[in-house]
């Protein structure tokens, strides 16, 4: 396993030189090396799956040494060969070997397979008279094959399977397409701008686990190793994996994993990123199956996740897989392998300059001439950096470059030909021109040489029939145009115009075509499956529920037309997700955790399951995940803090982040109303106009209080405000105040004051002597007198007097109770109006 440092200051410096290394393996070409050859003069390493009898060695086939096998056992699928091999990055892998089919193959199937996906299958017969080995009456027959697939693991497994009889394989050889020196990552236009932080599992053999190497599953840390064969991986005993990686400063990330799944039909699997869903599939097919063996129904999926934008110190990676048993005595599991993590730094490009030196004389790169200029495929540009592709490219946000897309029918930069299709041997294949299968050599899509058996005929390979074979064998195989037995057999052309599998098109002319007294099936055209109108080999118009590919030679299943054809489990005639159907496959939910057959049986945490339909139900004290719910305290009590699963912010506060933590006051607004109302016993209209203004300041983390000093009064909070902070002025720190020697104050008013000749001594006027500190008798009997009377009868006392109506204690009106201790009609409706203004809720 292979980590980065630690995030440091001085470590972040390695990026610019990681940079400057990129950018210089940006102009190395990537080249088709041999990874791994095999001449088999010994076994080699390879090894054999099976559990029923069986005979595996080396033999010798003419001058060939083959590795043979021999099912001796009734059942069929029941053998294969396997092995693993290590090869360096790279985006594409070749392989290339001689199949032998030895003893007289009669319509027998052969398989293979890489990292247990299908590579190639077909259908065998032995046409030779020549035997090379084994049963001297029996014949042999060798078949050049090779094929070409994406594929970026450290690893790669190879397997050959048959059905029945005994095969061999020579001459092999893998190739890989290598991704230049020191670069991690590419495709066919060079190395990928992002640098490998950490990897792991990526060994053939993989002996051990420690803790730091492991991934958690059912929340504990998982060291457990497992094999099938010579495949290790890292075994999960749950259903899901999980691992959270601290990184360095980056702006995006590439994920690469392969994940193994055994004993599993309908299969889904998730990838979550910091607990968000990035990647999902579903399949039910493409597995592994070896009869009579426990490798039920093993499968593989490589998972490649390119340039996800990510902004944090730390990366939680979630991988979950919903398995449906096959074999109901074995359990399902799945494990993983071939881990890596790609990081992108900041900085990809250059300061911007008027002019630019790239040090080449390159054109359609950035900089030409020290000019800027649009990179190839690029429409619209600043200073060389791309912001927008033309049609047939794709932009790269995070590289800021465009890519060109294959399968656009779009032939672009260094596209070859663009079909619109990713179909195999149909004369251009990943964009690039290729040839039929039985073509040994091919140039720029023109064969030049046919495998053996095959006839090169107008760019095209023809079986070759010999004139030995029967009628019925040569019409099995599809040559049954040859003069010689024209006459023998009686065999006519007009035979076939009822075909089933055939179509005739009488304004062929088959005299036209003969070579070596060969005639060969140039008006026999194979009828195309699901094809309304046919002209040779095209299909004009395809019945209902298909359309027609771009080389009209296929028509596949027309989705979200509202037929259900072939592979369609379900066509809704719409293309929305979480609707039961969406791309004609059967979903559920975004809200369901398990579903089968367009049923959830389990909901993500906070969502209640109801006639298999995820509802949210608000009151129940959990919160559903990806629902607009903000809280959930199980009640429906308004204002404690949670209401109708929303925040309420406290007194005052115009945005709360949740019940204790206040992010914005109320601001300043100035709303003007104008409302009417009728008083008790008198039928007269009164118009009120109330101009309130708020400004708050936030105290802590959840209180707002007025701001004391602006110049605005919060009626309830305020008595006044005049925007200083001078005392005895009338009004200090928001509240009435008098001058010095005011006994009565209201309002900021003084209503009496001592006589000239006394001071205050504990809010009693009394006499100021210099001769004695006592105080005159009778004026402190007047002022008792005055004081006494002013005590008895002074409103906001909260002692009610023979004077007042009413007095609570305070000079607010609006709440019962007048300034004057007068009682106050209707004041239940000013305290609302007023409250509705002066809360936040």
């Amino acid at each position: 396993m292979m980590f980065a440092p630690q995030h440091s200051n001085k470590q972040q410096a390695v990026i610019p030189l990681i940079l400057i290394i990129l950018f210089l393996i940006l102009s190395d070409v990537q080249s088709r090396i041999l990874a791994h050859s095999d001449s088999f003069t010994t076994i080699n390493g390879w090894q054999v799956i099976s559990n029923n009898a069986h005979e595996s060695r080396i033999i010798t086939c003419g001058t060939s040494n083959v590795l043979f096998l021999n099912n001796q056992s009734p059942v069929d699928y029941s053998t294969m060969y396997f092995k693993t091999f290590e090869i360096q990055p790279h985006y594409k892998i070749e392989l290339q070997f001689n199949f032998w089919t030895i003893d007289q193959w009669n319509n027998f199937y052969f398989i293979v397979y890489y990292d247990n996906l299908l590579a190639h299958a077909n259908f065998y017969q032995t046409i030779s008279t020549t035997n090379f080995c084994e049963v001297s009456s029996l014949n042999d027959e060798s078949f050049n094959t090779n094929f070409q697939h994406n594929h970026y693991g450290s690893t790669v497994s190879i397997g050959f399977l048959n059905n029945l009889g005994k095969f061999g394989i020579s001459d092999f050889q893998l190739y890989i397409y290598e991704c230049p020196v020191g670069c991690y990552s590419c495709d066919e236009n060079g190395c990928f701008y992002q640098f490998l932080y950490i990897k792991s599992f990526d060994s053939r053999v993989i002996s051990s686990i420690n803790s730091i190497e492991g991934w958690y599953t059912n929340d504990i840390i998982s060291t457990l190793v497992d094999n099938i064969a010579d495949i290790y991986y890292h075994i999960s005993t749950g259903n899901s994996f999980t691992k959270e990686i601290t990184l360095i400063e980056h702006e995006a990330f590439s994920l690469y994993l392969r994940i193994l799944v055994f004993n599993s039909q309908t299969t889904r699997i998730y990838i979550k990123i910091d607990d968000i869903l990035v990647f999902t599939t579903i399949y039910n097919q493409g597995w592994l199956y070896i009869k009579d063996y426990f490798l039920d129904h093993m499968s593989s999926q490589q998972i490649k996740i390119q340039e996800r934008r990510h902004l944090k110190s730390k990366i939680k990676i979630t991988i979950e897989v919903v398995m449906i048993k096959i074999n109901t005595s074995l359990q399902t599991w799945f494990g993983i392998r071939d881990f890596k993590l790609f990081l992108i730094p900041y900085n990809l490009v250059v300061d911007m300059k008027d002019t630019c030196d790239d040090s080449n004389i390159y054109p359609f790169d950035g900089c030409f001439s020290k000019m800027y200029e649009c990179v190839e495929g690029c429409s619209n540009c600043i200073f060389g950096v791309c912001y927008e592709c033309q049609g047939g490219w794709e932009y790269l946000e995070t590289l800021r470059k465009c890519h060109p897309i294959c399968g656009d029918s779009i032939i672009t930069y260094t596209e070859e030909c663009d079909d619109g299709n990713l179909i195999s041997n149909d004369g251009c294949h990943f964009c690039k021109l290729t040839c039929s299968s039985q073509c040994q050599i091919c140039q720029l899509g023109k064969c030049l040489q046919c495998q053996q058996t095959y006839q090169l005929i107008d760019n095209s390979c023809q079986l070759i029939c010999y004139y030995n074979q029967d009628y019925e064998m040569q019409k099995q195989q599809g040559c049954y145009y040859q003069m010689e037995n024209i006459i023998e057999n009686e065999f006519q052309q007009h035979a076939l115009l009822n075909s089933n599998f055939l179509m005739f098109t009488p304004n062929c002319l088959v005299q036209n075509y003969k070579i070596f007294n060969f005639q060969y099936q140039i008006c026999n055209v194979l009828r195309i499956n699901n094809c309304k109108t046919q002209y040779y080999q095209e299909c004009m118009e395809c019945i209902d529920g298909y359309h027609l590919e771009r080389n009209k030679r296929n028509c596949i299943s027309l989705c979200n037309d509202g037929i259900i054809v072939e592979t369609e489990v379900c066509d809704d005639n719409n293309n929305i997700q979480f609707d039961k159907c969406y791309k004609c496959q059967q979903s559920c939910q975004l809200e369901c955790k398990f579903c089968i057959n367009e049923k959830c049986l389990f909901c993500l945490d906070g969502w209640q399951l109801i006639d298999h339909i995820c509802v949210q139900e608000c009151g129940d004290g959990i919160i559903a995940l990806g629902s607009l719910e903000q809280c959930d305290d199980a009640n429906d009590i308004n204002k404690d803090g949670c209401y109708q699963c929303m925040w309420q912010c406290s007194p005052y506060c115009k945005q709360c982040i949740n019940q204790q933590l206040c992010s914005k006051c109320i601001d300043i607004g100035f709303i003007t109303f104008i409302f009417y109302y009728l008083f008790q016993q008198i039928q007269q209209l009164i118009q009120l106009f109330y101009q309130i203004s708020y400004n708050f300041e936030l105290i802590g983390e959840n209180e707002c209080k007025p701001i004391c000093g602006d110049n605005i009064v919060i009626i309830g909070l305020e008595e006044c405000d005049d925007g200083n902070e001078i005392p005895f002025d009338g009004c200090y720190q928001c509240q009435f105040q008098c001058e010095i020697g005011c006994t009565i104050c209201e309002y900021g008013v003084c209503l009496q004051t001592c006589k000239s000749n006394q001071i205050i001594v504990n809010g009693l006027c009394k006499n100021e002597s210099e001769d004695s500190p006592q105080i005159d008798e009778q004026d402190q009997s007047e002022n008792n007198n005055d004081f006494s009377n002013y005590y008895n009868e002074y409103c906001g006392d909260g002692r009610k007097s023979k004077n007042e109506e009413c007095d609570d204690g305070n000079n607010v009106n609006n709440d019962g109770c007048s300034n004057i201790c007068l009682n106050e009609l209707n004041w239940n409706l000013n305290v609302f109006l007023l409250l509705n203004y002066k809360y936040c809720f």
